[in-house]
């Protein structure tokens, strides 16, 4: 990671346990990679609840690391947050279809926002849904081939987010609430 350190998992078992492969402690080893010292570790999932983990990645003070397969529950994902120094952890049942794309905007709460040259879209780890607005929905035109569009992210306050967008020359600033896509304003700038 550009960060200087990597997370590395660690799998533990219990060696007189006859049964093959049953794991009875899994933990994140957190190392400085200048000199692969240990900087912090933590036990982040309770005993029976054994997954394979499929993706780690930054997020606003730590990480969020993608689970699948749960041996109780088998197909069962979650998503866990770790803060930077492991000491915090949440877990949500669910994980985001795909994985995001890189170039995704973390936002400081349990969701991320895609912008694209045409949309903008959610997703919320607590109630696992996402959502699509087209930039076209701000001019109310459903159809505009051959038109400019953009649009990029202006700031998060509370529970809404302020997005510039663009089609041709005129240039709207629309606020939206971030979990439901519902529109607070969309005015002409």
């Amino acid at each position: 990671m550009d960060s200087g350190f990597e997370l590395i998992e660690v799998h533990g078992y219990d060696p007189s346990d006859f049964t093959q492969d049953v794991l009875i402690s899994k933990s994140i080893l957190r190392i400085y990679l200048d000199n692969f010292a240990l900087k912090n570790a933590t036990t982040y999932l309770r005993r029976k609840e054994l997954t394979v983990l499929d993706f780690a990645r930054r997020w606003t003070g730590g990480f969020l690391l993608e689970h699948s397969g749960i041996v109780s529950e088998f197909g069962k994902n979650t998503t866990q947050y770790l803060s930077t120094d492991l000491s915090e952890s949440i877990i949500w049942d669910c994980q985001v279809p795909g994985f995001p794309a890189a170039g995704v905007i973390h936002l400081k709460v349990d969701f991320f926002l895609t912008l694209g040259e045409n949309s903008v879209g959610g997703f919320d780890y607590s109630t696992c849904k996402s959502w699509t607005k087209n930039i076209l929905d701000f001019y109310s035109i459903t159809t505009c081939p051959g038109f400019m569009t953009s649009i990029k992210l202006l700031n998060q306050i509370g529970n809404t987010i302020a997005v510039e967008v663009q089609l041709n020359e005129e240039v709207r600033q629309v606020v939206l609430v971030y979990r439901t896509r519902q529109v607070l304003s969309n005015e002409k700038i």
